[in-house]
Parts: structure tokens; C-alpha cells; sequence
């Protein structure tokens, strides 16, 4: 159908629609439309696309606005939604229409029983000192806002937008309780503090001028909020993502609040309760309410007595910064030992510092080489061959300079590992290689491969002190982990510093573990579904650098970024697209890709060769960035 047929079916079905300009500006009977069915006419004839009036116009009909390119992590908002819905509220949500907008964000459409409100701000960001650049004025960006009364918001089939799921003939209609139930939890995902009482907390209980971490800090950033609310009558239900659910006292349905891990902030669905429902609460909010019933300044600073008996915040003297800063004369490992930081400009100087080295592929190596202790991720879509690619860029390697690998994957089994290991060293198909071959191919690949059992899982801390146990016994050039999801969570950890805070701390990790022991870690990561959904001419893009779990903050911490793609279900699936996000240290090897690296899979699965159907030159690669030192301390 065309916009003026759809715009007819639209109006048929009860919904108020108009015309749309450029730049998103209405045209026709705007104001009338608001308040009246108005049927369409020849305007949508020559408009840009059709605008859904919100509101009682409509049936009451609501939309929640995700506008996700205003995000700068990963998952974006519409995910960390999904992700804190119960599942009641997925139920819910599966009967909503869900469209997907030119930018790649989403609109939540549906009809309300209750009251419901005109257009609002739900969640928003901070501007980056490079966005007020452009924008002096921008203090904040929006990530989610409402089309409620006299708003409208863009529909199928306009250019750009997609019903992913849910028809307008049906749209449902939510209770109240519903309806805030969602709104809740977009509030949430607020980073401004908006719907926080924060500021009432520090105008109401200031804090003595000290140093350090205040009582109310302190809880905040450290209190076990799960088991005081369990001490205090709630129930858990379940966890589901980032959310821990709980049941009120007393109450009868699933649930009536999550508890959100990363954020530290509840989230409450019911009005049955001494929370407001249309705000989230930190921890000393939730103390101070549940102990104290509300939330006044003398509350407040009964609450702030209460976790200095507790023990939070710092009970030193101000005056004695020594003992603040627990420091001696003796203990000066905090300061950089600066020759030898000089040692090393020495080195970069001279030329005899240990370049990167690549596995004589001229295009690869100019933009991906192996580099001492270095941080390494890696994402790509399900299924492209990130595993294999890296196992056989470090057989290449192996060759080459005799390296020794750990492996600690929860996806592949360890005849599947010892398998391409076989056959990158061999070129040949394990079926064809000759029994005296094959023998000495499989000690070469136990002696240079080091696998984890995947018969348990393992927390990051456990991998990297089995890593450094096993370095007693040889020593490693690298150390792989696929995939980031397959790790276990430390529980104590995660209920402590919440989710993004207790990966953070692991991604630190990853770093010091690197300079420390000069192994490199190489770490997959997987893209969440959301980015499958970008298309171009019938084939899935490559993910970028942001599509990851937890988003920016691997690029940030990593010193090395890699994207492995290929098109799975296109006439080139053998063909492996290598893009180079970041490099630090450019002076050692390695530069961004401008244009994918392309790489051809040897029939059969038996390796790579470049596009131009070379194989690697051994005898190039080992003098690719030869140095007058050794290469690598291996």
C-alpha cells in the first residue's frame, strides 16, 4: 500500500494519522487531529511519510520512544529495557507493536486503561565534552521519551521504519499498573540523576567536611541492598539479566520490584508499597524508607548514623593524611620507576625495541602483527569463524617463532582445537594426512597448546591465576578466552560492585595481567542480536567496535581491536573480512584498516590465503619487523 491507502486503513481502524513533511513537520489539519478522526486526504498523496496521533484521539494510544543513537555504550537502551523486564512484562511487550526507526532505535506502541500523560523525558545522558563542542548549549541527550496526548511519532510504512513485531490492528491495552511497570523501568535507565532523590539527600543530611568516602557514599557504592531487602520481608524470584526480581511483603503476584545490579537502584512496579512507583531508589533511599518509613531529614540523618555504626564511610582523623593514604618512607612501589620508562626510550631510540610480528600475509601484517603483553579483543557475529581465524593465526606464529599458546574456551571442545591446530600445521585435511605425519603434527600441537577443560566453568580471576601457574612450566606468548560470556561471575564480586563495575574491574585485570607477565590476552566478545539487524543489500554488516557487552568500555580498556566478519549466507561466505578498530602503539606494527582486510578460507577449512590467493610466506614473516634483539622472550 501506498502512504495515502495506508493512511485510509490506519483511519479505519480508529487511529488518527497525519501527513508528514520534511525535517518530520506536519502538515495538513495538525491541531484538528489531535482532537478529532480527520480522514485523509490528498496531502498524503505528496508527504514524506505518516504521523500517529497519541492519546485519547487514537484509543489512548501510547508509544515509548528508544532513541538508541543517542547512546554510547553497549547494550543500548531498548536492550537494558529488554533486559529488566519480567516475564509478565516480555508477555506484555510481545503484544505491543515494536518499530524499528532510520536510526536503528525502537518505538513501543501500544494502547493505555489509565492515565498515561503527554510527551516526557525518561532517560537521558550527559553530553561528552566533544558533543558540547558542536552543541555549547547541550547538557544532556535523551535516550528514552514518551508520545503520549496531543504528540505523535512516525509509522510503517514511512521510509525507514520497519514493524518488527505486533500489528496496529490489534494493538493491546495495558492497565495502569502495566503501563507504570514499564514507564518505571525506562526511568531506570536514566544516567542524570532526574528521578533521584540525591539531591535531597545531600541538602538534607550534609555530610561533615572530610576526606575520603562519606556514610552515605559508602552504602551506596558497597551496601548488600538483596539481603536487606530479604531481612526486611521481600522475596527473591528470580534473576533475569542485570535484575535481581523480588516479591513485596505480603504480596500475591510475581513480582514487585527489580533490584538493577550495575545501576544499584530499585525499581518499583506497585503502589502497594512505601515507594514511589514512578521513581528508582538508591541504597540509602531504600534504607532510610524502609527503616524509617519516609524520607525527611531527620530520617535521613537517623539513617546516617545508623551506617557509621555499621562501619561505612571513613573513620580516620582528617588531619592525618599519612594514615589516610596508609604510606611510609620504605613503601614507594606507587611511584613509576622513571629510568625505567627512559630505559625503554632508549630502546625505541636505538631501534632495538621488540617490534610486532607478523605471519607473511603483506596485507594482514601491515595492520594486525603479535605484539608482547599486549590486550586484545576481538567481536564478531555468531558463527563467522573468530575461534578459527585466531587458532590458525597462531599456528602462523607458532611456525614461525616456536610460540606456546593457553586456551581456555567454553565453545570448543579439545579434539575440535587439536583438530585445526593439525590441519593449519599440516595444509592438509585430517582424513588425508599420512599416519607419521599426523603423529608428529599432534605432539607439535601438545607441545605449543595448552588447553583449559571445558568440563567447569571458570571466573576471570581463576583463569588468569591458572595462567600464571601454568607459566611456572613453560613460558606463553598468548593467552585466548572465548567467549567473554562463557566466563562464570565471582557472585560476591557482581552483588558488590553490580555488573558494569565488576566487568570493568576484570577488563583492568586483563591489562596488569598483560604488563606483568608479558602474555597477551586475546578475548572474544559477541555483538548483541540487536546489531544482526543492520542490512545492506541483503547481507548483515559487520558489527563496530561499540557492538559488544558492555559496549565502549572493551575498546576503551583494550589496547588492540580486532572485528572478524564474514557473510555467512551470501556467494562469498569463504570470504573473511578482518577490520582493525585500534592499535596502540603504532611505532611497533599494525595500523586501522581503512577497508577490510579480505582473506579466503582454504577449501576444506585447512587455513587462510589473502585475495590475491597467496599463501603466507614463512621466510618474509620471520623478518617482517626483525630487530637486534630477539623478537619475543619466549
Amino acid at each position: 500500500m501506498n502512504l495515502k491507502e495506508s493512511a485510509l486503513h490506519y483511519y479505519n481502524l480508529g487511529l488518527s494519522v497525519i501527513p508528514i513533511g520534511d525535517n518530520k513537520i506536519p502538515q495538513g489539519r495538525w491541531k484538528e487531529a489531535q482532537f478529532n478522526l480527520v480522514e485523509p486526504n490528498g496531502n498524503f498523496s505528496t508527504a514524506k511519510g505518516i504521523g500517529l496521533v497519541m492519546g485519547a484521539v487514537s484509543g489512548n494510544c501510547y508509544c515509548i520512544d528508544f532513541d538508541t543513537k543517542n547512546d554510547l555504550e553497549k547494550p543500548d537502551s531498548w536492550d537494558r529495557f529488554k533486559a529488566a523486564l519480567s516475564k509478565e512484562q516480555r508477555d506484555i511487550v510481545k503484544t505491543c507493536v515494536i518499530q524499528e526507526t532510520p536510526s536503528h532505535g525502537r518505538h513501543l506502541i501500544y494502547r493505555v486503561d489509565g492515565v498515561y500523560g503527554g510527551n516526557e523525558k525518561f532517560a537521558a545522558r550527559y553530553t561528552t565534552e566533544a558533543e558540547k563542542l558542536i552543541n555549547p548549549k547541550s547538557k544532556i541527550l535523551c535516550t528514552i521519551e514518551s508520545r503520549g496526548t496531543a504528540g505523535y511519532a512516525q509509522i510503517y510504512p514511512t521510509t525507514g521504519y520497519a514493524i518488527l513485531n505486533g500489528s496496529f490492528d490489534s494493538l493491546p491495552v495495558l492497565n495502569q499498573e502495566q503501563h507504570d511497570g514499564l514507564i518505571a523501568i525506562c526511568k531506570s535507565l536514566d544516567q542524570t540523576g532526574m528521578w533521584s532523590e540525591k539531591k535531597e539527600e545531600k541538602k538534607l543530611a550534609q555530610q561533615p567536611q572530610r576526606l575520603g568516602v562519606g556514610v552515605f557514599e559508602a552504602y551506596n557504592i558497597n551496601a548488600d541492598i538483596p539481603s536487606f531487602l530479604e531481612e526486611n520481608g521481600w522475596t527473591f524470584v528470580e534473576k533475569q539479566g542485570d535484575n535481581m526480581r523480588f516479591l513485596r511483603p505480603n504480596g500475591t503476584g510475581r513480582t514487585s520490584a527489580d533490584w538493577h545490579m550495575s545501576m544499584r537502584l530499585l525499581h518499583v512496579f506497585t503502589s502497594s508499597t512505601e515507594f514511589d512507583p514512578s521513581k528508582s531508589y538508591n541504597p540509602v533511599q531504600i534504607y532510610t524508607t524502609i527503616k524509617y518509613g519516609s524520607r525527611t531529614k531527620e530520617n535521613y540523618a537517623l539513617a546516617a548514623k545508623d551506617f557509621r555504626q555499621m562501619g561505612y564511610g571513613d573513620q580516620f582523623d582528617p588531619i592525618d593524611i599519612q594514615t589516610q593514604l596508609r604510606v611510609d618512607e620504605l613503601d614507594l612501589n606507587h611511584l613509576a620507576d622513571l629510568d625505567e620508562a627512559e630505559d625503554v626510550l632508549d630502546e625505541i631510540r636505538s631501534g632495538n625495541f621488540a617490534m610486532g610480528v607478523g605471519v607473511g600475509l603483506s596485507d594482514l601484517d601491515e595492520h594486525w602483527v603479535y605484539k608482547i603483553g599486549q590486550f586484545n579483543v576481538m567481536n564478531g557475529h555468531a558463527n563467522v569463524g573468530k575461534t578459527t581465524f585466531l587458532i590458525w593465526w597462531f599456528v602462523m606464529l607458532s611456525k614461525i617463532h616456536n610460540y606456546n599458546w593457553l586456551l581456555c574456551s567454553t565453545e570448543n571442545d579439545t579434539w575440535e582445537f587439536i583438530k585445526m591446530i593439525i590441519e593449519f600445521y599440516t595444509g592438509k585435511i585430517i582424513t588425508d594426512i599420512p599416519k607419521d605425519e599426523y603423529e608428529a603434527a599432534k605432539d607439535w600441537a601438545k607441545e605449543h597448546f595448552t588447553i583449559f577443560s571445558n568440563e567447569r566453568t571458570y571466573t576471570y580471576k581463576e583463569v588468569l591465576s591458572i595462567a600464571q601457574s601454568e607459566m611456572k612450566e613453560k613460558a606463553y606468548a598468548g593467552l585466548l578466552i572465548d567467549p567473554f560470556s562463557g566466563l562464570e561471575y565471582d557472585v560476591e564480586d557482581l552483588k558488590t560492585f553490580g555488573a558494569y563495575t565488576y566487568h570493568y574491574r576484570s577488563a583492568n585485570s586483563y591489562r596488569m595481567f598483560c604488563k606483568k607477565t608479558l602474555i597477551s590476552i586475546y578475548l572474544i566478545i559477541h555483538p548483541p542480536t540487536e546489531s544482526t539487524r543492520r542490512v545492506k543489500d541483503g547481507k548483515i554488516e559487520a558489527p563496530n567496535a561499540a557492538d559488544a557487552e558492555y559496549g565502549n568500555m572493551w575498546f576503551n580498556r583494550c589496547w588492540n581491536y580486532l572485528t572478524a566478519h564474514r557473510h555467512t549466507n551470501g556467494v562469498d561466505w569463504d570470504i573473511m573480512y578482518i577490520y582493525v578498530r585500534k592499535i596502540k602503539n603504532l611505532f611497533s606494527g599494525g595500523k586501522i584498516t581503512i577497508e577490510p582486510i579480505k582473506l579466503k578460507m582454504i577449501k576444506g577449512g585447512r587455513g587462510y590465503v589473502d585475495q590475491f590467493d597467496r599463501q603466507p610466506n614463512l621466510s618474509m614473516a620471520k623478518n617482517y619487523y626483525e630487530t637486534d634483539d630477539d623478537i619475543a622472550p619466549f
